[in-house]
């Protein structure tokens, strides 16, 4: 803000005052992130590391102008209550915010703000920002909603007597840790995935909202992509979230496990999981895009200014991926200190939480139900289980975790059919008759007919989506075995693309027969896994950051670390 807004040299002083002092807590906000050294040139600085002068040369200026106008005006706010407190007599404290004095007691403390958007798959998918409406929100909607809720939240956190908490943490160097997390999809394109470019240009857009807003780590739920051209009969497509500080992404996670893409109709119907793509069966080898980086396929596992924060999605969890990485990481296996999960109808799974005892986990779901939970973890042991590396909680997690990652991939091993790019499988797949007979007559080939036979013999069928799958799966596999496809032979050339698939079926139908194997050793490693992972989650209720005009936005009130 130009120092003309102040008419006396002593309004220009302070305000040069209080400008200074914003550009030393941005650049203090910075240490240790991508952005400080950016930051230290936008100004010179004394022994102290006290801003002296503002560059407004530097080529940053502008970028992180908005930034520096609010601490600015935090700044100001700080001084004069500084100074009303020294003006007033200490006898006389009544109503008055008073600075942190000697006895105060110095902590670390979280904030956390949920903001719960209805994300949707039905009807070509969408964010429904409008409560009770299933208006779909466009791109520039989305980013302008999370630009509004920050706004709110610092204009509601300026209030020194509501905020005195906060503002004598601050004043002590003992800022809170603040953290915007929303649903899964928040950016969902209606009727499409968003293209490579359109996904760069929202990571772009929340790296100058993140700038705007320095101090929160924002992690706007996940955004749905493909990186292929869409006129395609078939595209890949990803579902990956950023956490960004400070003007910066610190982390991506590209979703691993997939939803139900597979199994919709209508327009979701040319769609297909990206992860698996790589691991098709049948087809060619296709690259991951640029965006999907070897590091965002792993666990999101992050240090951020002496914390330790995982960022998971959906069924991610189900199949516990993060406590996995937690048990094989090097740095830290014993829990993050802050959890953070984003899902669209995967339930919170107490077992499956990461987060370290006494460490916070923050959910946001975007199904329906509006779930927007914020709990503190106990549990009995660290996720290590000393001794490490490897000892029988890990032995035993693994085996209860291959359970749980059967049963989950179990409809991916079934739908790798649905997935390929391979030509000659689609073409297959185009001539399939679904009315063919579910066990027709036996086949004279008996390297087919042989599983499948004990397929249908030995695996008991699931009900609902799975008998079907299973079904469907063990039908193919009469169709392949008997060489003709309702009266049209199969070539030579169509059956050794199809065999990969027949045998990745016949091992889905066994898997079925896996999960319900019952054998004492792992029963045993099964229980000692599951004792070991019970926490307790205490549930925190909201606080008293009254931000008016944001639908579905829930602040939690500072609690401590």
């Amino acid at each position: 803000m130009p120092l003309t807004t102040r008419l006396t040299p002593s309004g220009q002083q302070k305000q040069l005052t209080d400008e200074r002092a914003a550009w030393t807590t941005l650049k203090n906000n910075a240490i240790g992130t991508p952005m400080h050294g950016q930051i230290t040139a936008l100004a010179t600085w004394d022994v102290a590391g006290n801003a002296t002068n503002i560059t407004t040369a530097a080529p940053a200026y502008q970028a992180w102008r908005e930034a520096h106008k609010s601490l600015t005006k935090r700044a100001r706010l700080d001084r004069q209550r500084e100074q009303a407190a020294v003006a007033n007599n200490a006898a006389h404290p009544v109503g008055l915010p008073f600075r942190v004095s000697a006895a105060a007691v110095m902590r670390d403390t979280i904030r956390v703000a949920v903001l719960y958007a209805r994300t949707s798959e039905d009807n070509g998918g969408g964010t429904m920002l409008i409560a009770g409406s299933n208006q779909k929100s466009t791109t520039q909607d989305l980013m302008r909603r999370l630009d509004q809720t920050l706004g709110a939240i610092e204009e509601a956190l300026r209030d020194p007597v509501q905020h005195r908490d906060e503002a004598d943490l601050r004043a002590g160097n003992r800022p809170p840790v603040q953290i915007l997390l929303s649903s899964e999809w928040y950016f969902r394109m209606p009727g499409r995935p968003y293209t490579q470019a359109e996904r760069d240009a929202i990571v772009n857009d929340l790296r100058a909202l993140s700038r705007k807003y320095p101090e929160w780590l924002i992690v706007p739920g996940s955004i749905y992509w493909s990186p292929d051209n869409q006129t395609l009969g078939t595209i890949r497509v990803y579902n990956q979230a950023v956490a960004l500080f400070c003007g910066e992404v610190i982390k991506s996670r590209t979703k691993r496990e997939s939803h139900d893409i597979d199994s919709d109709l209508g327009v979701r119907a040319k769609e297909r999981w990206g992860p698996d793509w790589s691991d098709a069966n049948g087809g060619p080898v296709i690259p991951d895009p640029v965006a999907i980086t070897a590091e965002s396929r792993e666990p999101a596992i992050f240090d951020l200014k002496g914390r330790d924060y995982c960022v998971e999605i959906c069924r991610d969890q189900w199949v516990g991926d993060a406590v996995k990485g937690y048990l094989n990481h090097a740095a830290n296996n014993t829990g993050a200190d802050i959890y953070l999960f984003t899902s669209n109808g995967t339930t919170w799974q107490s077992e499956f939480c990461p987060a370290r005892n006494n460490g916070i986990a923050v959910w946001c779901d975007g199904s329906g139900a509006g779930s927007q939970a914020y709990y503190q973890i106990t549990r009995p042991n660290p996720l290590n289980h000393n001794p490490p590396p490897f000892n029988a909680f890990r032995v035993a997690f693994e085996a209860d975790r291959t359970h749980d990652v059967r049963s989950s991939h179990g409809f991916n091993e079934a739908t790798l059919i649905e997935r390929s790019n391979n030509p000659a499988f689609q073409n297959f797949m185009a001539r399939f008759d679904p009315i063919f007979p579910l066990f027709g007559a036996a086949s004279s080939n008996l390297g087919f007919q042989a599983p499948i036979d004990a397929a249908i013999a030995a695996t008991p069928l699931a009900g609902g989506a799975a008998m079907n799958y299973h079904k469907k799966g063990l039908r193919i596999q009469q169709v392949l075995a008997g060489g003709n496809l309702a009266g049209t032979p199969i070539t030579g050339a169509e059956n050794a693309v199809m065999t990969p698939y027949a045998n990745a079926l016949i091992l889905f139908g066994n898997e079925d027969r896996l999960l319900s194997a019952s054998k004492p050793t792992t029963d045993g490693l099964k229980i000692t896994a599951k004792a070991a992972r019970v926490v307790n989650a205490t549930a925190l209720n909201p606080g008293n950051v009254n931000v008016p005009g944001i639908p579905n936005l829930r602040v939690y009130d500072l609690v401590n670390l």
